[in-house]
């Protein structure tokens, strides 16, 4: 069984898709994009509309690739 997890933080996006064998989680996918969202709300108290495109667009292809490795949960 294969499992997901997208963590959207203040520097980057990150995916880790990882298969559950013999009781230890062993990792199948790892990714990562920097989108600096801490950043614009330090500068401009708010998340800029250009980041929140990215930063949906990321989880999009996440969630897509996640499918791919057969993620049951997401």
């Amino acid at each position: 069984m294969a499992v997901g997890v997208i963590d959207v933080g203040s520097n980057s996006v990150r995916l880790l898709v990882a298969a559950v064998r013999d009781g230890t989680l062993v990792p199948l996918c790892q990714e990562r994009v920097r989108l600096a969202l801490g950043d614009d709300i330090e500068r401009f108290g708010r998340i800029s509309r250009e980041k929140l495109r990215k930063t949906t667009r990321a989880a999009r292809a996440y969630t897509l690739l996640a499918r791919e490795h057969g993620v049951s949960r997401l």
